[in-house]
């Protein structure tokens, strides 16, 4: 939950990747909990518009499950990345590593980057004289319009100050991220029940998280290069290939990405070629996985929020999965998994960002943010 301005664009990888009616409409498919309201055919312009204005790097590969976009060009492979994709390939046919799909942070010429807001749709935005910004300013909750029974306005504080304050507007766009989004509505519920937001019970039910492992690889064999780029762009990924045309025995499935012979996970000329892998899934709803108000206050005055999240039966049979294919795989391409991360403490480092994120796969965990 970072409060800064650019929001969670300054804590992100940069990958970028179209979902598919796979996602969107899985439970047309395995029957579980509700589709989403709309199909991967009425994204699709938005996605265009997006990756033209970011520049998104990939290959065309006419994958149903990862449709193409709108692509700049591809980044290579590194050598043992190209190895790892041809041993997968003969071992199994519908395994396929492609280049990753995002963006390349150096794209333009090192002084700026889309990867963060700040520097593509705020700077755009700034430019046109129209937008004010009030930094330093956390909101709170909507006001209702008792007129028209909607929202007046955006309660906020003044993180420096303490000062409340409120802010009047025609649209209101919320776009605080998950958890941020769920706390301001909720504080909604709680200050004006009249408002509609506060009729449904499900505003923070339903959390979902990603169902995650990761592993340091080394692989053996593979003629020394100097360390390439690690990016969102310059990287690997295997799009997610269970629950396509064969069932699984767990519902819905994963992806891998990854990078080996990158920048902080090259190895040494002598030495194996090393990097990483990392393997996500998609964490089922379910109504216990939740967040609520807590009852102590933040340093600003607004309420914390508590976080009570676990994995499902289905979670923990993705993430036997994806910890064996990982491991099958790696072997399948001449190499062998180093050391196996449960959680993605380790992810920070690998992505240069000072996050921090706890996934737990065998027992309940709960987390208050004050």
């Amino acid at each position: 939950r970072g409060r800064q301005l650019g929001g969670r664009t300054l804590l992100w990888g940069g990958v970028t990747l179209r979902l598919s009616d796979y996602e969107l409409k899985a439970a047309e498919r395995d029957g579980y909990g509700p589709s989403w309201p709309l199909r991967y055919c009425e994204l699709a312009p938005f996605y265009d518009r997006v990756e033209r204005f970011l520049g998104i790097h990939g290959t065309k590969e006419g994958l149903r499950q990862l449709p193409d976009g709108c692509f700049i060009g591809s980044r290579p492979l590194t050598r043992a990345e190209r190895h790892l994709s041809c041993g997968v390939a003969a071992a199994w046919p519908d395994r396929r590593i492609i280049p990753s799909r995002g963006i390349a942070i150096t794209q333009h010429g090192g002084t700026s980057s889309p990867l963060s807001s700040v520097s593509s749709t705020i700077a755009r935005a700034y430019a046109t004289g129209r937008l004010r910004i009030l930094n330093g300013c956390v909101a709170s909750h909507l006001i209702p319009n008792r007129r028209t029974g909607g929202a007046a306005g955006v309660a906020f504080v003044d993180a420096e100050t303490g000062d409340a304050c409120f802010e009047r507007a025609q649209l209101i766009v919320l776009c605080a991220s998950t958890i941020e989004t769920v706390r301001i509505l909720l504080t909604t519920q709680k200050e004006h029940p009249e408002l509609p937001v506060s009729e449904s019970d499900c505003v923070g039910r339903y959390l979902m998280d990603h169902v995650l492992t990761g592993t340091v690889v080394e692989m053996d064999g593979i003629a020394y290069e100097s360390p390439a780029p690690r990016t969102g762009a310059d990287s690997f990924l295997l799009p997610r290939y269970q629950n396509l045309a064969v069932a699984e025995p767990y519902l819905r499935g994963y992806g891998l990405w990854g990078g080996i012979q990158r920048k902080g996970f090259a190895g040494r000329r002598g030495r194996p070629a090393r990097g990483f892998v990392v393997a996500q899934g998609e964490m089922l709803p379910r109504a216990c996985n939740r967040v609520i108000l807590g009852e102590q206050r933040c340093a600003d005055g607004l309420r914390d929020i508590h976080i009570d999240c676990s994995w499902g039966e289905n979670d923990r049979a993705i993430h036997a999965a994806m910890m064996s294919s990982v491991g099958d795989m790696m072997q399948a391409g001449g190499g062998h998994t180093k050391a196996l991360f449960d959680s993605v403490a380790f992810l920070p480092g690998l992505l240069g960002l000072s996050l921090i994120h706890i996934s737990e796969p065998t027992r309940r965990y709960a987390i208050s943010y004050a």
